[in-house]
């Protein structure tokens, strides 16, 4: 059993107790916690260069009366490509395009340890955590605006050298990983196709013909079932091992970006322009279909233009690139956006999340990493999950807008109700404060 849901269980049981009391309350009504204060997001930024650590006053950034997840965000000059995280090492890695380089940055510090060539336009990037390998796209220049790089650049994490070179097809983008095949799914976005390396020799095992135009990939270790997204076919394939599985998943418009929870088997595919963009469509991975209402798809709204997604399949929150330069925050049990946050300037690109340490890392256009931790069950914004916040979701349980105890704050979810689900979210993140 993972130890980070273990010890969430035994958090739930010792808070259960507290639960029942929250409720107790909530039936005879205390005055001193009904006038308990509506919380607002707050980010703390840092600005940290390769050369310098600099810190700033906390600063709210944004208020919004739904959400109950206090952020703090860190700020790393590096590149603006797409972004993956080694949890095993806490070491995170940047692609930077325009700069031929990969960024290798510290989480521990975040500060940049390392830059290391990434070939002549580096683009998706992937790491295997279980043997400490890199795996960067190199999508090359572009003619008549498309890619003609045909490499995958293949580094050892534990020394930040650039062991091979491995030839794959036109303009490599999306690159995944299957740690426990030992696998690497690259999208070859101007072949049509997905390269399959076998990880331990460094060689392409299987080419495998997909829809037009494949951008971005995401493995289910779990199922071993692969997810290769086509933006220009609005459409993902589904690869099993080294052949296709099933038949593509429609989705929304552009499909630009997938992540997968692998505890409850949902793909996440950000769909970047309209009609049906500015969306997240949910795809359920046990039968490969994506979620509708009256056979009508019914994706996520969240910010315009979005590209990257990452999930956190611990607290099961998904977390999406804008290209407005915000994050949009979504409550997986309920598909409910829970807003959308502002980072610190230009436009979002990818997302990868460390879910050993719960953080959230965000590329932007201008060369900037973010590194954000959520709490979730923060309910009156102090920066701590304590029973003050069990009590005030207790005090509005079951009230909906415009029932006389109705508090959007304690509404954790997102549904419009606050019902057990609320209490058991702030029950099971009980102790948490902000990092």
């Amino acid at each position: 059993m993972n130890t980070k849901n273990l010890i969430s269980r035994k958090v739930f049981a010792a808070a259960l107790p507290v639960v029942l009391l929250a409720l107790l309350l909530a039936a005879v009504g205390s005055p001193m916690l009904r006038s308990a204060s509506h919380p607002e997001i707050q980010f703390t930024l840092e600005t940290t260069t390769a050369s310098s650590a600099s810190t700033s006053s906390p600063r709210t950034l944004l208020s919004s009366p739904l959400i109950t997840t206090g952020l703090t965000g860190v700020l790393t000059s590096v590149g603006s490509g797409a972004v993956a995280v080694n949890p095993v090492t806490n070491l995170v890695y940047v692609a930077n395009p325009s700069g031929h380089t990969v960024s290798v940055i510290d989480a521990s510090t975040n500060t940049v340890i390392d830059t290391v060539r990434g070939g002549t336009q580096p683009d998706g990037i992937a790491v295997n955590p279980i043997t400490n390998m890199v795996y960067i796209a190199d999508f090359g220049p572009t003619v008549a605006g498309f890619g003609i790089g045909k490499s995958v650049i293949a580094m050892d994490g534990s020394t930040d050298t650039i062991i091979a070179n491995i030839t794959v097809g036109w303009a490599p983008e999306g690159i995944g990983v299957d740690p426990n095949t030992n696998m690497v799914y690259v999208a070859n976005n101007a072949q049509n196709t997905v390269s399959v390396i076998d990880g331990l020799t460094n060689t392409v095992a299987n080419t495998i013909t997909v829809d037009w135009y494949p951008n971005s990939i995401a493995v289910n270790p779990n199922t071993n079932l692969i997810y290769a997204v086509s933006g220009w076919d609005d459409a993902v394939s589904v690869i099993s091992g080294t052949a296709i599985a099933a038949p593509n998943i429609g989705v929304g418009n552009l499909p630009a970006g997938v992540a997968i929870n692998p505890n409850t088997n949902r793909i996440y595919v950000t769909n970047a322009r309209q009609p049906q963009g500015n969306s997240v469509t949910v795809i359920d991975g046990t039968v490969n279909l994506a979620t509708t209402i009256n056979g009508v798809l019914n994706p996520i709204a969240v910010g315009p233009s979005p590209t990257g997604v990452g999930v956190d399949p611990n607290t099961n929150m998904i977390y999406v690139a804008n290209n407005d330069g915000t994050i949009s925050m979504i409550n997986a049990l309920t598909n409910v956006n829970l807003g959308n946050f502002q980072l610190g300037g230009g436009s979002a690109h990818s997302v990868a999340v460390n879910s050993d340490t719960d953080t959230v890392y965000v590329s932007t256009n201008n060369g900037n990493v973010y590194a954000l931790h959520s709490i979730v069950g923060d309910v009156n914004g102090d920066c701590k999950v304590s029973v003050v916040d069990l009590a005030t979701v207790a005090l509005a349980y079951g009230s909906k807008p415009g029932s006389p105890n109705w508090n959007p704050n304690a509404d954790v979810t997102g549904d419009g109700i606050v019902n057990i689900i609320d209490l058991a979210t702030v029950a099971i993140n009980y102790g948490q404060v902000c990092m």
